[in-house]
């Protein structure tokens, strides 16, 4: 972190060991993959396990490979952030890897590679096995909403933009309703050759009433390891054959039940409720590589 102390309010972002930290880096396109809050009295809270843990920042950024401090440009007093902090840690909020690696894994374009389809079928059923509730606050997402939240206006001293995050889309046919999760980030969020927008497609989501589910998936590490050294290798990548993108199909299937649960009370669209709310789900996620990439921030 070099000489200086980090204050309260500013942003630690961490690079982890290890594969689900390279991973999200990977998919991500970052060099960190975690994020932490700094609070008074040399703390720090981040999203771990299924709750927001608070530690001693050394604990915090104890056996990272990198830490990044990060500061908000606007000169602020940071009550409001901090406060917000401990509001969010009653709401449901998740820090585990899984479920970043989930919505990463099929919001993203991934570079292709022979095991693709398996890492990706790998990550959304780890992702399913762990998610307790329904759409949870995840990782830097929640040191992003405790900036986002500080005041109730739309935009004001503690926004934190996360590429452009004000220039609205309409994402899977619904139309933009401002605080209704609808909205995309331009160059953020489900990209046209994700996984989602191909399930999306009229042709392939007609099928996710009768797909077969496939048989048990890799376990996530290994399938990571595979898809790590085909990347490095750069093995060719093959088309898959039907049974291999039902099996897909049937995985982010459970993983859009899971996270929306069974009754979605806001899905509107063309789209099956359940997938229409995963879309939003993705759209919004904020990585710690976007907090590492917000303008709205200087690196300390």
């Amino acid at each position: 972190m070099g000489d200086l102390e980090p204050r309260p309010g500013d942003i630690l972002l961490l690079r982890s060991p290890g594969l689900l930290g390279w991973a999200i880096r990977f998919f991500d396109g970052s060099e960190v993959d975690r994020a932490a809050l700094v609070l008074t009295g040399g703390r720090a809270a981040e999203a771990v396990g299924d709750s927001v843990a608070v530690t001693p920042i050394t604990e915090t950024i104890a056996g990272t490979e990198r830490v990044i401090v990060r500061r908000l440009k606007e000169v602020a007093p940071m009550d409001a952030v901090i406060g917000r902090a401990e509001d969010l840690r009653s709401s449901p909020v998740s820090g585990r890897p899984e479920l970043v690696l989930a919505l990463l894994a099929c919001g993203r374009k991934l570079p292709a590679a022979p095991s693709l389809r398996s890492v990706q079928r790998a990550c959304l059923e780890a992702a399913t096995e762990v998610l307790r509730g329904v759409m949870p606050v995840i990782g830097a997402q929640f040191v992003w909403r405790c900036y986002e939240d500080a005041l109730p206006e739309p935009s004001d001293i503690y926004t934190v933009r996360l590429n452009d995050l004000h220039n609205l889309e309409v994402v899977s046919g619904v139309p933009v309703v401002p605080g209704a999760g609808v909205a995309r980030r331009l160059g953020r969020g489900v990209h046209p050759a994700s996984l989602l927008c191909w399930a999306s497609q009229p042709m392939v989501r007609s099928r996710l009433a009768s797909i077969t589910p496939g048989g048990a998936p890799a376990a996530l590490e290994q399938a990571l390891g595979k898809y790590q050294r085909e990347v490095r290798e750069g093995a060719l990548a093959t088309q898959p054959d039907r049974a291999e993108a039902d099996a897909l199909l049937a995985s982010l299937q459970r993983f859009a039940a899971a996270w929306s649960g069974n009754a979605p009370p806001i899905a509107r669209g063309a789209l099956p409720p359940q997938l229409e709310m995963l879309f939003r789900g993705a759209a919004d996620l904020c990585t710690a590589g976007d907090l590492l990439r917000s303008e709205d921030l200087f690196t300390v």
